[in-house]
């Protein structure tokens, strides 16, 4: 009966919990409400008051009223007289209703066209009749902000830079200075201990059109503590030096941290993506390593890993992608062609949202890449199954008249790269601290459409009676109303960290 977006099955994904949707009467505002029965629909929120967004939200696109001439039963069936009245015409989507009340339906529904600045004549197959006054706050511009030079590194470039150390392999080191082939080793005895504490944070960056909001937040840090060693000079190799390491009490650490909120109009601000990451390195054969890893999406865990890893050299892999479609909350809107407000349900689409862990640690230190994904987006449907609206138009709806909602609003889509290289290598017989890092943010936000609607169908040919089963004597007029409509995505491109910091040991 309604065309509406359709609800994509969180029954594949995961286990549904009933939650009572909203009316399914559009209203008159200010009248009581029909309830239905229970539905299964994963329910984030629960809608205490729900917001009505009303006349005054919405402006007319075309505010001068037009002429309008009502229509006769003639201008459907040649000289019709009033014993047609009770004639049946059987409608496009197989519906059947009298040539009376369909000429009474259609007359109602031009009418209130041409009180919105629709021309009678001149109907276009499909007219946004209002938008939202909020969209007002809506640009085109695409929102660039960096804090340095922006160098998004390539997959292929991180995959270089950052290889694995746990094998003693060292590549692209950029060290500073000749590599003596005669080195001074001093006595580990009288050199300082290593402390490393570096740390550095994205504060909130927020985003807002037609009161859609978006807030990224972001950390990454290294820390450690080095406790200088003897290496002689026959084992100054990778072998040598994870021989050497397990003596020590050596701790090596690289975490991460990305937040992601958003706000939706009549339903508030949400917990979008919670992500955290530490993985620590130690050295000593009788101290095991350890890796925390914990992902939350819409309040839903999807990792939670905090635990002791054995071995001397491992590797901590995970990919998680989540999907859900979610039900944030519900809200009436009001459209133009019906006079009334329709009852709407508020979705939160993500789809491959996760985390992509790729980690390795060992005695000599700890090396990884943690890669968010992030993919989520606003959808509404309508539970309508019965329009309350006095007169012609409430009597057509169902038969004449469908109304329903569309579009989608991508909330925010990319991703979020992290890569660290952190312990301890041997290069040409010299002992080198790796200490090279990497954070960039490149996302989307806040690009497309919601909308309601209302369609109808008009008779062209000349005997509805004789012609109705043609299709090509009919053409559908659709009337939109514009929740959010924006042009090109605001774009969010920011590099956080990139520093190389490695340098060679004297030891």
């Amino acid at each position: 009966m309604f065309l509406v977006l359709s609800l994509i099955d969180a029954a594949k994904a995961q286990t549904k919990t009933p939650a009572t949707i909203n009316s399914n009467r559009v209203l008159l505002q200010g009248t009581a409400q029909t309830p239905v029965a229970a539905v299964n629909r994963v329910a984030l929120v629960s809608n205490i008051q729900k917001p009505v967004f009303n006349k005054e939200t919405f402006v007319l696109t075309k505010p001068v009223k037009q002429p309008f001439k009502p229509y006769t039963m003639s201008a459907f069936l040649p000289n019709a007289k009033a014993a047609d009245a009770v004639k049946i015409v059987t409608l496009p989507n197989g519906k059947k209703t009298t040539l009376a009340k369909y000429v009474a339906t259609i007359n109602a529904v031009e009418q209130r066209l041409s009180d919105a600045g629709v021309t009678q004549t001149g109907t276009p197959a499909s007219t946004v009749i209002s938008k939202a006054v909020l969209l007002s706050e809506a640009t085109n511009t695409p929102r660039v902000l960096t804090a340095r030079p922006l160098v998004l590194l390539s997959n292929t470039a991180k995959a270089t830079r950052f290889d694995k150390v746990n094998s003693g392999a060292v590549k692209n080191l950029n060290l500073t200075g000749a590599v003596s082939s005669t080195p001074i080793r001093l006595n580990a005895a009288s050199l300082p201990v290593i402390e490393i504490n570096q740390e550095k944070g994205l504060p909130e960056q927020k985003f807002k059109v037609a009161g859609y909001g978006v807030t990224v937040s972001g950390r990454q840090f290294q820390k450690g503590t080095i406790k200088p060693f003897n290496i002689q000079e026959a084992n100054r190799d990778a072998a040598g030096l994870k021989t050497a390491a397990k003596t020590t009490d050596n701790n090596m650490s690289i975490g991460f941290q990305a937040n992601i909120k958003i706000a939706v109009p009549g339903v508030g601000d949400l917990n979008a993506y919670e992500l955290n990451g530490e993985f620590t390195s130690q050295s000593n054969s009788q101290k095991k390593h350890h890796a925390k890893a914990k992902l939350t999406v819409l309040g839903t865990t999807v990792i939670d890993d905090d635990r002791d890893l054995n071995g001397d050299e491992v590797t901590y892999k995970q990919n998680k992608t989540y999907s859900s479609a979610k039900l944030l909350g519900s809200a009436d809107f009001f459209t133009y062609l019906l006079n009334a407000v329709m009852p709407v349900d508020i979705y939160l689409n993500a789809t491959g949202v996760g985390v992509d862990f790729d980690v390795a640690i060992s005695k000599t230190g700890v090396n990884g890449a943690i890669t968010p994904m992030v993919s989520q987006s606003i959808y509404m449907e309508t539970s309508i199954t019965e329009i309350a609206v006095p007169g012609p138009v409430g009597e057509g709806i169902g038969n004449t008249i469908d109304a329903g909602v569309g579009g989608e609003l991508r909330l925010i889509e990319g991703g979020i790269s992290f890569n660290a290289n952190m312990g301890l290598a041997i290069q040409n017989k010299s002992l080198s601290l790796l200490n090279d890092v990497y954070q960039g943010f490149d996302l989307r936000l806040l690009k497309g459409r919601l909308y309601t609607f209302t369609q109808y169908p008009r008779f062209r040919c000349n005997n509805i009676i004789l012609q109705g089963l043609d299709v090509n004597c009919w053409d559908l007029f659709r009337q939109e109303n514009d929740i959010f409509n924006t042009g090109s995505a605001l774009q969010f491109q920011h590099v956080l960290a990139d520093e190389d910091l490695s340098k060679k040991l004297n030891w």
